[in-house]
């Protein structure tokens, strides 16, 4: 399974939630842009990141001036998203694979697309399905993920 990583706050809630090394665990291929890495602004969030990318848990796409022109020239339905967004969605379009995002109007838009876009609720749920953690954890962190979206804005600014 092919996993894309197409939001900068699925990051943010994995690493508040402190199930990044479980998310990695998973049985899939994770991939980004550098649009999505580039957009954490706590430098302790960019070396937790860096470390999955470092020993290849998770691939960030580089694109090009090319891919980029590409990219913001696209036609696509849901149009009013942002370049960061677009640019995963492009390579979904090209590799096929599931996006992590959680915009629900993108998922909502995207879905006339034939593609399937999950948020960070439907990780932890395969986190107990493939049993990397319990379903008390499970419901733990479910309510704890409700509480940091309400304040996932206050994270960012951090």
């Amino acid at each position: 399974m092919k996993i894309y990583i197409g939001e900068t706050n699925i990051i943010l809630e994995l690493i508040e939630l402190e199930i990044l090394p479980e998310f990695f665990s998973l049985r899939a291929e994770f991939y980004t842009t550098q649009f999505i890495t580039g957009s954490l602004s706590i430098p302790d969030y960019t070396i937790k990141v860096s470390k999955y990318v470092d020993t290849n848990h998770l691939t960030v796409h580089e694109l090009s001036h090319e891919e980029i022109t590409e990219i913001s020239n696209w036609k696509i339905t849901p149009h009013l998203i942002s370049i960061s967004e677009r640019s995963v969605l492009w390579k979904i379009y090209k590799t096929g694979g599931i996006i992590l995002n959680g915009n629900p109007k993108m998922h909502k838009r995207i879905q006339v697309e034939s593609i399937q876009a999950q948020g960070t609720d439907w990780i932890i749920d395969q986190l107990a399905k493939a049993e990397i953690i319990c379903s008390t954890q499970s419901m733990n962190l479910h309510k704890e993920l409700k509480r940091i979206q309400s304040g996932i804005h206050n994270i960012k600014g951090r």
